[in-house]
């Protein structure tokens, strides 16, 4: 499976960046603007091909932020939590495609799918 120029040019038009950034600092702004020059946006597109083709996390990859926040204020019901997380927005892409895009359609072809 490799990422193309389309994939992520896609993904990029429907980042908001009303959003928070990325636990490296990374906000979808600076993706916006990346995505604008093909060059630049390509060596994003060769980092993440060569991690997924020899299986390796990158570091910032195994960085998450998780914030938990009370639903109803000054009461901390364990079960009133909301749980934030906070990963790498390129790492978030390539979830993405991969639950959203390619996963139904291999369960598809390999009719895995319960009718």
């Amino acid at each position: 499976m490799n990422v193309t120029l389309d994939n992520i040019k896609g993904w990029v038009r429907g980042l908001k960046e009303d959003k928070s950034g990325a636990p490296s600092g990374f906000f979808p702004g600076m993706f916006k603007t990346i995505s604008q020059i093909d060059d630049v946006l390509m060596i994003f597109i060769h980092i993440i091909n060569i991690s997924i083709e020899l299986s390796y996390l990158l570091k910032r990859w195994s960085n998450v932020h998780q914030i938990f926040m009370e639903k109803v204020e000054n009461i901390p019901w364990i079960h009133k939590f909301r749980n934030i997380q906070l990963i790498e927005h390129d790492l978030n892409f390539f979830f993405s495609l991969i639950w959203a895009n390619k996963l139904p359609k291999f369960f598809e072809k390999h009719k895995l799918l319960q009718e």
